[in-house]
């Protein structure tokens, strides 16, 4: 309950104006309010969840390549039908914030933490820099139950082996199958985490570790069996299906932790000194990524509990897991102060293997925060027994964390919906299924992307072209060349459309099969306005805050 009290105080903002506000700084969240919106929707109609038409019509997108998180969209379901995309996506994103800091809480009672400890190391992962940044954007990355609950299943298969070897590879791959359909990354990046933990558990107790082979081996066969089944369709689709993205869809070494990063805050906590702030602005990436501050405070506790406590093999395996974890985060060269140097690091080993040459390395510190959890959660749990003073040690905590507490409420953005797509008696002349083109042209080039916010809102009552998603590059598209003047005239109010370009503009909007053109309030109206006349031969018909052209393909 306490965790759902924080998450509700970070999310305030958003739940005053919940229908048109939304957590977040970037686009990112109306796509996945969109697909929110498209899976309960594809389900109640018989349509593929993982491959669509409604956006970039007609030739569609696939959604496996996308980050789309399937399992939320349908748990959120009755909240998406009843108060909307906009207010469920809020909703979302305060319960992952909470459920992630439970479930650390979970695993680290698990371990044998007390319940006061666990509670402060459920506090650092659920809350923690990674969880806060991502807040700004990535509803799958937010999402992080399955880190802890990973730690519980791989602890029982190497560690406690008390379960039946088949019931609990079988659990494991239910849970691994909830994270694939929540974040392929997380779950690729869990397993990586899990066989560096295993690994340097195994050099640590080699002497236990052959009679313990058989048991793991039959719970990794179950759950990968487990997984593949589960899996088996949407991998097919993923890999071998329409839209499929060429080569790789993420700047490689830009998303990843600055040397300087892990001692430097950004605008996300609530302690970050404006020169700080400067600074760290100027690390690769963006906001949303740039995760992995840890304070200097919370660094010597760390190394202090890992030196201090190095005998007990939870915390030699912990502290090297996370230690493997921090080096990976930093990609394959070193950044320093935002400069790329040319000093080689161990993700450059793997970056070019299939699968992996995709992944964001600074995402591995969501693993390394729950590392940190449990060695703080560690030494919280010596507090009675006398071995550190109980007040040093709680000062030494306190003062490790309070650097890490985030800047609050988080940041918001608006979903501005135009009065046309706010009333249902005019969206529903819109013939259903039918194709509609929006200005601004929704796109990746000018991340116009509020057009997905109004056609989820609408229950995907029709189709749209153009839209924001991740698929061939340059994407498949029969409107190349309005998608161009729109976005162009969007940008900017520019208008270079010659006479000798309106019937190829004309032969788009045909091929298209565009029934309905709706242009909505912006700067630059009369110049959209007069270029539809241009191709169309009449005029809008004014419906409300926008102008409309009915019938357009007949």
């Amino acid at each position: 309950m306490v965790y759902l009290l924080l998450s509700i105080t970070l999310c305030l903002s958003a739940w005053l104006h919940t229908s048109t506000t939304y957590v977040g700084n970037i686009s990112d969240p109306q796509e996945s309010m969109w697909f929110m919106e498209w899976t309960p929707f594809a389900v109640a109609h018989g349509h593929s969840p993982l491959t669509s038409d409604y956006m970039n019509f007609p030739h569609g997108l696939n959604l496996m390549w996308n980050t789309f998180t399937p399992l939320a969209a349908l748990i959120m379901w009755p909240v998406t039908a009843t108060l909307g995309v906009v207010a469920s996506y809020n909703a979302l994103i305060t319960l992952a914030l909470a459920t992630g800091a439970w479930c650390a809480w979970l695993a680290l009672r698990y371990l044998g933490m007390g319940a006061g400890a666990s509670f402060v190391g459920g506090l650092l992962y659920g809350f923690s820099p990674f969880v806060i940044g991502q807040a700004g954007g990535h509803i799958h990355m937010v999402l992080a139950f399955f880190p802890p609950l990973l730690l519980i299943c791989v602890y029982e298969a190497v560690v406690r082996q008390r379960r039946r070897a088949v019931l609990l590879g079988l659990a494991l791959g239910v849970l691994c199958a909830a994270e694939f359909f929540t974040s392929e990354e997380l779950l690729l990046d869990g397993i990586v985490a899990a066989a560096c933990a295993v690994a340097i558990l195994a050099l640590y107790a080699r002497h236990a570790a052959r009679s313990r082979v058989p048991y793991i081996a039959k719970v990794i066969a179950s759950a990968a069996a487990t997984l593949a089944v589960i899996t088996a369709w949407p991998l097919y689709v993923q890999f071998f299906g329409p839209e499929r993205p060429i080569g790789v869809n993420h700047p490689k070494n830009t998303y990843v932790a600055d040397l300087l990063s892990f001692v430097l805050p950004t605008q996300n906590q609530l302690i970050a000194p404006s020169a700080a702030v400067t600074q760290s602005s100027g690390f690769s990436g963006n906001l949303v990524e740039t995760t992995a501050y840890l304070g200097i405070p919370l660094l010597v506790l760390l190394v202090v509990v890992a030196w201090r406590y190095r005998a007990t093999l939870l915390v030699r395996v912990t502290a090297l897991t996370a230690l493997v974890l921090a080096v990976l985060s930093m990609g394959s060269r070193l950044h320093i102060d935002g400069r790329t140097t040319s000093i080689p690091l161990p993700w450059a080993a793997v970056v070019r293997l299939p699968l992996l040459n995709d992944a964001l390395p600074v995402r591995f510190m969501v693993y390394f925060y729950l590392a940190a959890a449990v060695l703080v959660a560690f030494i919280a749990s010596r507090l009675s027994t006398g071995t550190f003073q109980r007040a040093g040690a709680t000062a030494a905590i306190a003062l490790a964390l309070i650097p890490l507490l985030p800047h609050v409420p988080l940041p918001v953005s608006t979903a501005t919906v135009p009065q046309f797509f706010a009333t249902a008696r005019e969206v529903a002349r819109i013939p259903t299924d039918s194709t509609v083109l929006t200005t601004p042209f929704p796109s990746r080039d000018i991340v116009a992307v509020s057009a997905l916010v109004w056609q989820a809102e609408s229950g995907m009552r029709y189709k749209i072209v153009g839209g924001y998603w991740i698929g061939p590059d340059p994407p498949h598209s029969v409107t190349p060349l309005l998608e161009h003047v729109l976005t162009d005239m969007a940008a900017s109010g520019a208008d270079d459309t010659t006479p000798a370009m309106l019937p190829a503009l004309t032969l788009e909007l045909r091929a298209a099969h565009i029934s309905t053109i709706v242009v909505t309030p912006g700067p630059y109206v009369i110049k959209e306005v007069a270029l539809f006349q241009r191709l169309l031969g009449r005029g809008p018909v004014p419906e409300l805050d926008c102008q409309v052209w009915w019938n357009v393909s007949a």
